[in-house]
């Protein structure tokens, strides 16, 4: 990608997880802003992917755009994926898309978001999940299957803990009892 022409910033650098966590508060990140982001699960980066991620890009002078791609293949790798509620052991990567916007301009919101959907419907055919955490706009049936094999113990540990969905304001998974 640096093959490609001069970043704007180029932060390809190693970094302490909790730092990671942190590094946009203050900027990219910084409460108030508008944003519209999508993130999936990478087997692999190859070619095409590249080739998508840079001729998709283009400019909209409203808007801040990254693409983050976080490696997952270390310690991640090393559980078992019905060990855990998180099924995606064999992800390489987690890719973030995500597009920022002035806290007092909404007059772009419709346009910002549908760029970012734009670019993600290209690039999501190369992943398989995403990080729950990242939800915007995935639909039930997408969470469910997000879980994998794991959704029917999850689904079992709601309806013994949690049959009223009580807690439900977040990657839900309804109970049936």
């Amino acid at each position: 990608m640096r093959d490609f022409g001069k970043a704007t910033r180029d932060s390809v650098f190693p970094i302490e997880y909790v730092k990671i966590q942190r590094v946009a508060d203050d900027g990219f990140n910084a409460p108030g802003n508008r944003h519209y982001a999508k993130g999936g699960f990478l087997r692999e980066v190859n070619d095409d992917l590249i080739t998508t991620l840079v001729e998709r890009v283009e400019p909209l002078a409203s808007r801040r755009f990254s693409v983050g791609l976080l490696p997952m293949d270390g310690a991640p790798s090393k559980v078992g994926a019905e060990d855990t509620v998180w099924a995606h052991r064999d992800a390489s990567y987690n890719i973030d898309s995500s597009s920022k916007w002035a806290v007092n301009n909404s007059d772009v919101d419709e346009e910002n978001v549908a760029w970012n959907r734009a670019y993600w419907k290209d690039i999501e055919p190369f992943t398989r999940g995403f990080y729950v955490n990242q939800l915007i706009d995935e639909n039930q049936g997408q969470v469910n299957a997000n879980y994998g094999a794991n959704h029917t113990r999850l689904v079992d540990v709601k309806n013994k803990y949690d049959p009223t969905n009580f807690f439900r304001l977040n990657a839900n998974v309804r109970p049936t009892a």
